[in-house]
């Protein structure tokens, strides 16, 4: 299906495989459709399945994309647009966001994707992300995604962000997010876990970054607790940057594994913090710990480390 120069048109409920008379090779191609919709669309083994460019204010929503050859939704040059909803999995890329922003992208599955489930190429600033479910294991036969759950290499973006808008980033075989140049994005309260499951420092991790990405922004520590009740209280120490907000996570037990958000608090001036843990919580069904860390006036810039074996609390 090809569409250009529409405003406003609704395209739903196209069933695009290979059985279907109207296969296209590219799924569904639009160009200078400036607001126009496309919901509910069912697109199996074309190239690329959703491929729209020069059309700001489209909304892409509630479609079903599976074994795309290389992307699930491709969306260039096409500002204030929405991505959402949508089930994408089997193919190298799920979603490619190219010279776009004020994007809000939300609430997509994405799984079994062997490069990436979300890029954000160079030029995508400002952008939202949140609410979405990417790597594997929502259905127990799913295997683990081969790729990464994110890769970012534009500035201010917005990814979680608040306690109630957690991107889960699960099962991703190279690891959770990579930020690749980027920098000043805001990385916070996301789910980011079971992407590596051992104790050690892995080659995978929570968050990585690469060529100065997020001005490869130093990560917090933890370095020892102290027990305020039995079985109950604890106080945490560690240090990081002068007057970083970081917060703290429960994890799985793993190394660099964000399951939960706990608590955040704010370091002093020579880099100094602590914080009051209280395990009765019923997120506390394991008594491990990683910390994250941002700065304020969303300029987040993330690590994860896990609490030491012997400061498992």
């Amino acid at each position: 299906m090809f569409v250009e120069n529409v405003y406003k048109g609704i395209f739903r409920k196209n069933k695009i495989n290979p059985d279907s008379l109207f296969l296209m090779f590219k799924g569904i191609v639009a160009q200078n459709a400036d607001s126009c919709i496309f919901t509910s669309n069912e697109i199996f083994k074309a190239d690329s399945s959703i491929s729209i460019s020069y059309s700001p204010k489209v909304t892409i929503s509630a479609n079903a994309i599976d074994s795309s050859l290389t992307v699930g939704i491709a969306l260039a040059h096409s500002d204030s647009s929405v991505v959402s909803s949508n089930g994408i999995t089997r193919m190298p890329i799920g979603i490619v966001i190219d010279n776009t922003k004020n994007v809000l992208i939300s609430g997509n599955t994405l799984s079994r994707h062997s490069i990436s489930g979300i890029d954000l190429l160079v030029g995508c600033d400002s952008n939202y992300l949140y609410e979405n479910y990417i790597g594997a294991g929502f259905v127990e036969s799913e295997a683990k995604s081969k790729g990464v759950g994110m890769r970012v290499m534009s500035s201010y973006n917005l990814i979680g962000g608040f306690k109630d808008s957690a991107n889960v980033i699960f099962n991703n075989e190279l690891g959770g997010i990579i930020v690749d140049g980027g920098v000043e994005n805001r990385i916070t309260f996301n789910e980011i876990f079971a992407n590596d499951t051992t104790v050690e420092a892995p080659s995978v991790l929570a968050i990585k970054h690469l060529n100065e990405g997020n001005n490869l922004k130093a990560k917090p520590e933890i370095l020892r607790y102290t027990t305020l009740i039995k079985d109950s209280k604890y106080e945490v120490f560690g240090v990081s940057e002068p007057f970083d907000s970081v917060h703290i996570y429960r994890t799985e037990g793993f190394y660099e594994s964000a399951r939960y958000f706990v608590t955040a608090t704010i370091a002093d001036g020579n880099g100094n913090w602590s914080a009051i843990i209280d395990t009765t919580l019923k997120l506390f069904s394991s008594k491990r710990l990683c910390v994250t860390i941002h700065l304020h006036l969303f300029q987040q810039l993330p690590m994860q480390k896990t609490i030491p074996q012997n400061y498992l609390i």
